[in-house]
């Protein structure tokens, strides 16, 4: 069937060292078709926000706080 067929191609890609942009499009395309992309993104922005609460608790200066949380909020934007 053309989900085993997907899988079969994602396979190739696993464990590999290096891959290029040809192979990132191939990827992405087969995690978009299978339906997983909405739930990678869900799943990652569920974890970015509870990251931000912990950086908000934690014991950092207002400094670091300020770096991490911007950092978080740059990977939010890039989604």
């Amino acid at each position: 069937t053309i989900r085993n067929k997907k899988g079969w191609a994602l396979r190739r890609y696993l464990g590999k060292v290096t891959v290029n942009k040809k192979d990132l499009k191939v990827i992405k395309k087969i995690i978009i078709d299978s339906g997983s992309y909405k739930d990678c993104i869900k799943t990652g922005l569920t974890l970015i926000n509870k990251a931000k609460n912990n950086i908000i608790t934690a014991n950092l200066s207002s400094k670091n706080k300020d770096i991490f949380l911007s950092l978080a909020d740059y990977i939010l934007e890039k989604n």
